[in-house]
């Protein structure tokens, strides 16, 4: 198991080598797992008290953000006026 407290203001930096489950610790924390990937989520996730199997993502989003090795591939449109009304 992993028990992970970041305190408010906190930046962390996440590193390892591939396969090691930076990804899949960072999705189940942003709420992405299960609510988009899928899969199995045994145990509890909170952040800042909200638990992420009851909270959608974007309800976790003013609390949680990621940035991957390619910031790109995480854009939908190809304006930045596009990708901001898309997230409305």
């Amino acid at each position: 198991g992993v028990d992970l407290t970041v305190p408010e203001g906190e930046l962390v930096l996440l590193v390892g080598p591939s396969g090691v489950g930076k990804s899949t610790l960072l999705g189940t924390v942003s709420g992405l797992v299960p609510h988009f990937t899928g899969g199995l989520l045994s145990g509890r996730v909170t952040v800042d008290g909200r638990d992420t199997r009851t909270h959608k993502p974007r309800e976790l989003a003013d609390l949680v953000g990621t940035v991957g090795q390619d910031p790109l591939a995480h854009f939908v449109t190809d304006t930045v006026e596009d990708e901001l009304a898309y997230g409305m």
